[in-house]
């Protein structure tokens, strides 16, 4: 072994550095990252109130334009289109992220662009392969803690079944048109759940879920149908952007076994109805640190259960709004309502 830890961080999104952050003994802590740091991360980048509420003072270094934006729905099955109220503070997910990792930077070992291979469960530790400049190295650590997102590693030693996912695909096109709003899109003939169209200063984010297997091709029939609805010019794309994401559904959560604890989306805690990840992984990577500073990290179980009776009602909610015909009532509650011809 060339190295030993207490605690082997895996990722470092939100819910890793949320753990790291709240975590007492970081000098006895290593953040394992597969991206070079500051990393990149298919995200709308809409923080809701929860994570508002949890970061309280947000600088405007990480803020996209606008950085406030209301949040519209149109829905193709039901051929409307619903003006919302609900607010919502635009990030750059580059820039939110390493803003998160800067503020703790120095107190604990990272190894970024370094890939988790394997893990293998010894007596009273985990030995990690890992490989860095394409030399494969090993490590010891007592507890693992998996922030590594829907395609999770450690959650693949935890438990080894596959989760139920979408393919989040984004493509970034030039605002040409000066879109200040957002809007989640309903089409049945695009996505099962829904996609999203966001403006990031002079770019904008037209993204969807898709089902594994589904065409990407689907998005740009979906931009044909936003021009003759909205007039909003999407000319070839800059960019392009694919990602597995975890279906938000409690059958999904895993919290961990034997030391090697799961937090954030690789945990599943993801939200059914929006598909929100940001707020979960901040609260759940807290809980867990806290369970640690307790000197109990089982008790992670319980401090994290009120985040699963969250995920279970927002499940409620995903079941009515996959359906356009129960869709429709809860629409008409958010907004002043026009008909799309």
């Amino acid at each position: 072994m060339s190295e030993e830890y207490d605690v082997a961080v895996i990722g470092a999104g939100p819910a890793g550095l949320s753990f790291i952050n709240v975590y007492e003994n970081k000098s006895d802590l290593i953040l394992i990252e597969r991206q070079k740091i500051p990393r990149d991360k298919p995200c709308g980048g809409m923080l809701v109130e929860e994570s508002i509420n949890y970061l309280k003072n947000i600088p405007r270094k990480v803020l996209s334009r606008p950085d406030k934006m209301t949040l519209s729905y149109i829905d193709f099955d039901n051929k409307v289109f619903v003006e919302g109220r609900r607010k919502f503070v635009n990030v750059n997910r580059k820039l939110f992220d390493f803003w998160l990792f800067e503020s703790i930077r120095n107190e604990f070992v990272t190894y970024d662009n370094t890939v988790l291979v394997n893990i293998e469960k010894r007596n009273d530790f985990y030995k990690l392969k890992l490989m860095r400049r394409g030399e494969p190295f090993y490590m010891k650590t007592k507890s693992i803690i998996g922030a590594d997102g829907a395609t999770s590693v450690v959650r693949r030693n935890v438990k080894n079944s596959l989760p139920d996912t979408y393919l989040a695909v984004q493509k970034w096109y030039l605002n040409e048109n000066g879109l200040n709003e957002a809007f989640f899109i309903f089409d049945s003939n695009t996505s099962p759940f829904y996609s999203w169209l966001i403006p990031k200063g002079n770019q904008i984010i037209l993204g969807t879920a898709l089902l594994p297997g589904d065409a990407i091709k689907k998005i740009d029939l979906l931009k044909n149908k936003l021009f003759g609805l909205l007039n909003i010019v999407l000319s070839k794309s800059e960019k392009t952007e694919v990602h597995p994401t975890m279906k938000g559904v409690p059958k999904n959560i895993i919290l961990g076994r034997k030391n090697a604890f799961l937090i954030g989306e690789a945990a599943g805690l993801i939200s059914p109805s929006s598909g929100e990840g940001i707020s979960f992984a901040l609260r759940s990577g807290e809980y867990c640190a806290d369970a640690f500073n307790e000197g109990k990290p089982e008790l992670y179980y319980t401090k994290v259960l009120p985040l699963i009776n969250e995920v279970k009602d927002k499940y409620k909610k995903y079941k009515i709004i996959t359906d356009p015909d129960k869709r429709i009532n809860i629409l008409q509650k958010l907004g002043r309502v026009e008909e799309i011809k």
